[in-house]
């Protein structure tokens, strides 16, 4: 009973920005039977590996933005409220060399809950905190939704900043929350991030990066564009000890 209380306690943090209760448990629109391997494949969340101390919304305050300005060449906010919030939510913004240079609507997770056909319940949301770029591909197949993910940055897990299809049930849907958890944008917008974000490493012309064909239609940026970069603490974005990575640093908040 206690564990079944505390995941219980754990969705509500979660969810707190969905007014009504039954719509966090509404699954209606997920394309039936639900399988767990659907859900980590459009980068949902366990519930029952959330932990409570990342449960709490993240709040990006103006001392914190301007000190990742100073420290990196790249800086992206996702701010990740409902687009009832306010003008700058579900916005990405992106500054360089502490000037911003690029806005653009999104799309990120429902804040909503599903249960697999297991048993096992996942939430789509879009976990906040501060991130390098875990890995890039030029083109990213989804094996299970045969479905293609330009552009993909990869920041935890299977999240990812990445372009989304060109129609009405997603593109049409910009600027408010619609996704599994993934960070959607423009497909053109999806480019200009990842090459921007390239050229905080060795480049993103022809000739400065190569890609590998890991499977069908997924073309990975090979280690050799990363560049030796502080590793950035999720929580409070401290700079730490050094990684290969990009020089970006991605913060989502709310």
């Amino acid at each position: 009973m206690k564990n079944i209380m505390s995941k219980a306690l754990l969705l509500t943090l979660l969810i707190t920005s969905v007014s009504n209760a039954k719509a966090a448990l509404d699954d209606s629109d997920i394309l039936q039977p639900f399988t767990e391997e659907m859900a980590e494949a459009q980068g949902m969340t366990p519930v029952d590996e959330i932990s409570t101390e990342k449960a709490g919304a993240l709040k990006l305050s103006s001392e914190t933005l301007e000190r990742l300005k100073r420290e990196n060449r790249v800086v992206i906010t996702v701010d990740k409220r409902p687009h009832t919030a306010g003008e700058s939510a579900q916005k990405l913004v992106m500054y360089k060399d502490g000037i911003e240079v690029f806005k653009t609507k999104i799309s990120t997770g429902l804040e909503t809950a599903v249960t697999a056909t297991s048993g096992r319940t996942y939430v789509r949301t879009t976990p906040t905190g501060f991130f390098r770029p875990a890995n890039i591909y030029t083109m990213y197949f989804s094996n299970t939704w045969k479905s293609d993910m330009p552009n993909a940055v990869f920041l935890v897990g299977g999240i990812a900043i990445h372009a989304t299809p060109r129609d009405a049930n997603h593109e049409g849907k910009l600027g408010q929350r619609a996704s599994g958890g993934c960070v959607r944008t423009k497909l053109e917008d999806s480019k200009f991030i990842r090459e921007t974000v390239m050229d905080t490493g060795m480049g993103s012309a022809e000739g400065q990066f190569k890609t590998v064909t890991e499977s069908y239609r997924r073309f990975k940026v090979t280690d050799s564009n990363r560049v030796t970069v502080p590793s950035i603490n999720r929580n409070n974005g401290v700079q730490g000890a050094p990684i290969k990575s990009w020089d970006t640093v991605i913060v989502i908040h709310e």
